[in-house]
């Protein structure tokens, strides 16, 4: 299992500024398809809960795009996700990856 830490970006200004920033560490661009998932009686979204499946796909029509980053042996992930209730800009690290 893997932990990453989210942080949400204001708006797609900050995000474009970080892009700029953290250029010169890009490893490569990500494209993904989400889907949410909840109970009939949206048992997850009361608790403030969410099962997200992630689905990495070939580009075609790029909506939702993660460009990823090695900042000084830190994996960094930088999304822009396109959703029906709007878009999303996070910036994630990855602290570590848990084994059972």
């Amino acid at each position: 299992m893997e932990v990453e830490l989210k942080f949400r970006l204001p708006n797609k200004s900050s995000h474009q500024k970080l892009l700029s920033i953290l250029s010169q560490f890009h490893i490569t661009t990500l494209y993904q398809r989400n889907e949410f998932v909840d109970g009939s009686a949206n048992e997850l979204s009361l608790q403030r809960a969410v099962l997200l499946l992630r689905m990495y796909e070939q580009p075609r029509t790029p909506q939702n795009v993660r460009k990823v980053y090695n900042w000084n042996g830190v994996i960094l992930e930088v999304d822009e996700a396109k959703f029906e209730f709007g878009e999303m800009y996070e910036l994630g690290a990855r602290l570590q990856s848990l084994r059972e």
